[in-house]
């Protein structure tokens, strides 16, 4: 691979648009186990969001990441328990 092939990707000519700037994606590796627990006693995700006082869409995106690493399985009911 040419050395410099990338160098577009990290300086393109075009202005970037970066999704969900406003959310909070850093989470205490507490806030991890419980997140972690509470998925497999079936709790939605708006309740995880309200016991964490955090944003329901940064709890959606920490589970879709937990399903990608394989550290909890996708459930029959979903994110809604």
């Amino acid at each position: 691979m040419n050395p410099g092939a990338d160098k577009w990707k990290l300086r393109p000519t075009e202005r970037l648009h970066f999704a969900c700037e406003e959310l909070d994606l850093s989470f205490r590796q507490q806030e991890v186990w419980d997140v972690i627990r509470w998925w497999r006693e079936g709790r939605s995700y708006d309740d995880m969001a309200t016991a964490l006082d955090r944003d329901g869409d940064e709890i959606a995106i920490l589970l879709i990441d937990l399903v990608r690493s394989g550290r909890i399985e996708k459930r029959r009911g979903g994110c809604g328990g």
